[in-house]
């Protein structure tokens, strides 16, 4: 016999946690999904352990932070 019930729908994906509030002020080490550029001509890349920089460059870099700590 076939089975006739409907085939069950994919689970969604966990909603991301919110990120806790960025002081523009204070610095931050991130965490890095792909290279970026901090300043002209400096690149910060993924592998790197001691990316630190102002909370107000964290909007910037958007999708390209992956977590942050404050320092």
């Amino acid at each position: 016999m076939a089975d006739t019930q409907p085939a069950a729908a994919p689970a969604a994906a966990p909603a991301a946690a919110p990120r806790p509030a960025v002081d523009p002020a204070k610095r931050y080490r991130l965490t890095l999904a792909r290279a970026v550029e901090i300043a002209p001509q400096v690149w910060a890349r993924p592998g790197s352990h001691e990316t630190i920089v102002k909370g107000s460059m964290i909007a910037d870099l958007g999708d390209a932070v992956t977590k942050y700590e404050e320092v």
